[in-house]
């Protein structure tokens, strides 16, 4: 009995249930705004410092702490991209000249190739590795493996500073803990 129905029938029908959907799709989103609304923090600036110096211990003076003991540097699951960062536009320690970066990228492209290039220990790595031959094959090796490449050079730029704090016997715990009061 559905195909004795006329277009004109169904249209009005159809019609009608416009002005209910607009009226439910506006209470979603007018829901969904007074959620986003009382979703959002705000810090007071004393809770903006406490969480700030707690960045600065668990992520730069504790490392810092662990490196000068054992010889390894390790930030657990924070970035080398964060930690560059804070280096160098919060603290500004950290900076590079252009030979610097340079030198790093170099060495930086030259470890992902070596990383690349290792044998494969089981069949997931053998096929991973050989997705991103395909991908050098295709793009190009900068291209390709761009993020890695610049993962790299954080970790190796701060590799460096640590390194160099350390022969020149520089107390990077005292250098946080100053810049920390500015």
């Amino acid at each position: 009995h559905y195909q004795s129905f006329s277009a004109a029938y169904i249209a009005r029908i159809m019609s009608g249930y416009v002005p209910i959907r607009k009226r439910v799709f506006d209470a979603l989103k007018s829901n969904e705004n007074a959620i986003k609304s009382q979703n959002k923090i705000e810090y007071t600036q004393a809770e903006r410092e406490n969480i700030k110096n707690g960045y600065v211990l668990e992520c730069l003076i504790k490392p810092w702490r662990y490196y000068l003991k054992t010889g390894k540097l390790t930030f657990g699951i924070t970035p080398f991209s964060i930690i560059y960062e804070t280096l160098t536009n919060d603290f500004g320690v950290l900076d590079l000249s252009g030979d610097d970066k340079k030198r790093i990228h170099a060495k930086a492209v030259e470890l992902v190739k070596q990383k690349i290039n290792q044998p494969s220990t089981n069949l997931e790595t053998f096929n991973r590795s050989k997705k991103i031959n395909e991908l050098i094959q295709k793009n190009g090796f900068l291209e390709t493996m761009s993020d890695d490449i610049k993962s790299k050079c954080y970790e190796l730029s701060v590799l460096e500073y640590f390194e160099k704090a350390k022969n020149q016997n520089v107390d990077l715990e005292a250098v946080f803990t100053q810049k920390l009061k500015k």
